[in-house]
């Protein structure tokens, strides 16, 4: 998955699709790095502008983070879905989501 934004390269993730089930999982990378600004990467404070495209072949628009319970939904940038990473890590560093 395509990301943008300033921390664009301190993110992976990468999505899975079958049986009309969705799964993406969305992790922090450097870490370090990312602590030294913050105690805790989470949020837009940290996270800024920053985000991760969704697939064309992905047809879910929303999704439910399995460790938070939190409904994330993408919005529209240039055409494209793309979930805002401050609105994914805003209370939990690591995210797996899934389409609902």
């Amino acid at each position: 998955m395509a990301s943008d934004g300033d921390l664009k390269e301190d993110i992976c993730a990468f999505a899975r699709q079958g049986q009309g089930e969705v799964v993406l999982a969305i992790v922090p990378r450097f870490v370090a790095r990312l602590t030294q600004m913050h105690e805790v990467p989470l949020g837009t404070e940290v996270w800024g502008d920053s985000s991760v495209g969704i697939p064309s072949e992905i047809v879910a628009e929303r999704f439910r983070n399995i460790f938070t319970g939190e409904r994330v939904d993408a919005s529209e940038r240039d055409g494209k879905n793309r979930l805002i990473l401050g609105q994914i890590f805003a209370n939990f560093p690591v995210a797996v989501l899934e389409g609902i």
